[in-house]
């Protein structure tokens, strides 16, 4: 008969095997596009509930998708709330997408030195997305030194760790011989495939393309409309875009995957489809698919050629009721890039001409070629020209004041501040005043993308 007291050493070694053993990697929540893939076709009403009741995955996948107008609209404040909300409860992806708000002024002040300090929190504990993202820093050296083996290094633990994002990013580099890695075309596809089929748009694209033209692989083209089509029910139309006519393809097939890629607000897709709808090509299917507001979404998410066709809207009164001081808004908004049209948009007169359709060009300066009515919008534009062409700070502080008042331009407080921090920035002592005193009137969120706002603006110039 055993005594008790033998099993005893047995019963300390596994007491203090379990005691040293190393730590368990801590459990990782979903990442977006496996959440996307997992909640596909759910009502978002299901899931903002659920995010009610304080579900941290459903609070980061609404949060994100706000922040990117993924079939709901864009709306940068509600994002970054739900996303403190689930990054509060300990969430490493919804903390890993506050740094990437963080490093481009999203609905947050532009820091970069605390993008890069939540990057490395949610790196140090395996997030895939965290690594994924710091690699991104390593590789264009955005507060740290450019280091692209560091960075491989990092997309390789993201891509280990289900990260579609850095599986696409490891393509890349191989597409491009960079991080240490020689052009390899049918390597860059292994990586493309697998983003793709991890659920990432970009990878589907990337592979289709590979597909459609043979890039390191035989062609199929009818493999590459599949993914095409896979990409467009995510939300992404670039590869219904790369089609070309001799792909064969059900014309309605690809029209549906259009649509899709719009409900989810691809801004390409809503474009596109505000063309067809407007030349007649196709018939709307319900209020949401008239060209006014398809174009009105896409401009909402800074489509350039979308804006100036909404402008031209709007100007005309085509399809609308005529309004200047929009068209003024839409127009200004596009930046003045001068575009070349040639493809034939049916009989509409506001498809096509952009900005440029009340300017003669002479090679030196813009002269505006007015009509009575139309003195108001040549007044705005060319006050706009003069601000920005001329960093004229006297120029945006009066354009400041249009926006504040509502003349000649929609009333936008957040677009005073951002042309007050403007001319702020070009030297205007008063421009400073007024800025701060109108700051101190908005709330932070707002402070925030008046700062982003005005960089906007450079950048469209």
């Amino acid at each position: 008969m055993n005594h008790p007291t033998m099993k005893l050493p047995f019963l300390v070694v596994l007491l203090a095997a379990a005691l040293f053993a190393p730590a368990a990697e801590p459990a990782q929540p979903p990442g977006f596009f496996e959440l996307a893939t997992r909640w596909a076709g759910r009502p978002f009403a299901e899931l903002e509930a659920e995010a009610e009741r304080g579900d941290s995955a459903a609070q980061f996948y609404l949060g994100r998708s706000s922040m990117i107008g993924r079939g709901v609209p864009r709306d940068y404040e509600r994002g970054i709330a739900l996303l403190k909300r689930s990054a509060e409860q300990g969430n490493a992806e919804a903390i890993t997408e506050l740094a990437r708000c963080h490093y481009q002024g999203q609905g947050l002040p532009q820091n970069m030195a605390e993008a890069l300090r939540l990057a490395r929190d949610t790196a140090s504990r395996s997030n895939a997305a965290g690594l994924n993202l710091l690699g991104f820093f390593h590789s264009v050296g955005a507060g740290v030194p450019a280091n692209p083996a560091e960075a491989t290094r990092l997309f390789q633990q993201a891509a280990a760790g289900g990260n579609p994002v850095a599986m696409r990013n490891l393509g890349g580099q191989h597409l491009d011989g960079k991080g240490g890695f020689t052009r390899d075309a049918a390597e860059a596809n292994r990586w493309y495939l697998r983003a793709a089929e991890a659920g990432h748009p970009g990878g589907m694209v990337a592979y289709g393309y590979s597909l459609l033209t043979g890039r390191g692989i035989a062609a199929d083209k009818d493999a590459a409309v599949k993914w095409f089509l896979c990409a467009a029910a995510a939300g992404e139309s670039e590869g219904l875009r790369l089609m070309s006519k001799d792909v064969a393809a059900d014309a309605r097939t690809v029209l549906a995957a259009w649509r899709q890629a719009a409900q989810l607000g691809d801004a390409e897709a809503q474009f596109h489809l505000a063309r067809l709808v407007a030349s007649g090509e196709i018939v709307a299917e319900g209020p949401e698919e008239t060209p006014l507001r398809l174009l009105s979404a896409a401009a909402e998410s800074q489509h350039l050629d979308a804006a100036l066709m909404l402008g031209d809207r709007y100007r005309w009164g085509y399809g609308c009721d005529r309004d200047l001081v929009h068209a003024a808004r839409w127009l200004l908004s596009a930046g003045f890039r001068k575009r070349n049209t040639t493809a034939s948009h049916g009989d509409d007169p506001a498809l096509g001409s952009g900005i440029f359709n009340w300017f003669d060009d002479d090679g030196a300066k813009l002269k505006p070629r007015l009509t009575p009515d139309d003195r108001a919008l040549a007044e705005a534009i060319s006050l706009y020209l003069r601000a920005l062409r001329q960093r004229d700070a006297e120029a945006m502080r009066e354009l400041a004041g249009w926006y504040r008042r509502g003349y000649l331009v929609p009333g936008d407080l957040v677009q005073t501040t951002a042309w007050l921090h403007l001319a702020a920035t070009t030297g205007s002592a008063a421009a400073a005043k007024e800025r701060d005193e109108l700051e101190a009137k908005l709330s932070i969120a707002q402070r925030h993308e008046a700062r982003g706002r005005s960089l906007q603006l450079i950048i469209k110039f």
